[in-house]
């Protein structure tokens, strides 16, 4: 499994909260560890070494891969948790010190359950950090594709936050506000990404890595959803390609979003 998108949005993530992030200590969660790899090997080790993680997916087949390959006795281990869930399991609640999403609430549909989700499992005091994407190529992928009934019971909830405004951070704000959080810190900033002598093939799989709904599918429709997004991908990219020395060039820009809030 490949993890090459999360990883530079989790480097990034790290570098904007590294001051703050080596104190962190107590029961921790990361919210959507997909395979588990970045959590185990960026964000558990940014941490004072008396943390304690617990990462959840929604995707059960995911959380079974991260504990056999990446779950640490007493220290990390995996749950399976759709962070959006209106059925909060009791065993969440009021448990942790901090809880960490990076990147993983731009695919919630219902992100005011998600984001109450969090706060309610959050101690008096413990804080919340996240980093999410409000705008990439692959939102306008993903809405075509869900157009197509044999994906669309999969893709229901895969739709871009904030569609109708142009002000997300704002609206994202607001809501954290709403929810009851205390906002430490906001900022938000313009990703690029060069990816040199790739096709959207090559480099296509590590976006889709972050797709749990992938190992929700029979094999033969994921490896047919793979083709069609790498097929749409090219259609709405056809105009940044360039040359370089006569070798393919992309650029590949989107938004992202960065937020450390307290619980009061």
């Amino acid at each position: 499994m490949t993890d090459n998108m999360q990883k530079r949005n989790m480097e990034y993530f790290i570098q904007e909260f590294d001051f703050i992030f080596e104190d962190i200590s107590g029961k921790c969660m990361n919210v959507g560890s997909n395979s588990g790899e970045v959590t185990r090997n960026m964000l558990l080790p940014a941490l004072n070494q008396d943390a304690m993680m617990i990462g959840t997916d929604a995707s059960e087949n995911m959380v079974e891969y991260a504990n056999m390959t990446h779950g640490i006795d007493g220290k990390l281990r995996f749950e399976t948790l759709d962070i959006q869930t209106k059925d909060l399991p009791e065993k969440y609640i009021a448990e942790f010190d901090h809880v960490f999403s990076c990147p993983t609430l731009h695919f919630c549909n219902d992100i005011r359950q998600g984001l109450e989700n969090i706060y309610n499992m959050l101690r008096p005091g413990g804080t919340f950090s996240m980093l999410w994407v409000s705008s990439h190529d692959m939102f306008k992928i993903l809405e075509i594709m869900a157009e197509n009934k044999r994906f669309a019971s999969y893709l229901y909830k895969y739709i871009a936050p904030f569609p109708n405004t142009d002000r997300p951070q704002t609206e994202l704000k607001e809501l954290l506000r709403s929810i009851g959080f205390i906002i430490c810190h906001y900022s938000n900033r313009e990703m690029i990404n060069i990816i040199e002598n790739k096709k959207p093939h090559d480099f296509l799989p590590d976006i889709m890595s972050a797709f749990s709904f992938l190992h929700e599918m029979p094999s033969d429709r994921a490896e047919n959803f793979k083709m069609e997004f790498i097929r749409e991908y090219s259609k709405i990219t056809e105009g940044k390609y360039m040359c370089n020395s006569g070798k393919p060039l992309i650029v590949d820009i989107y938004k992202v979003h960065i937020a450390y809030a307290r619980k009061q």
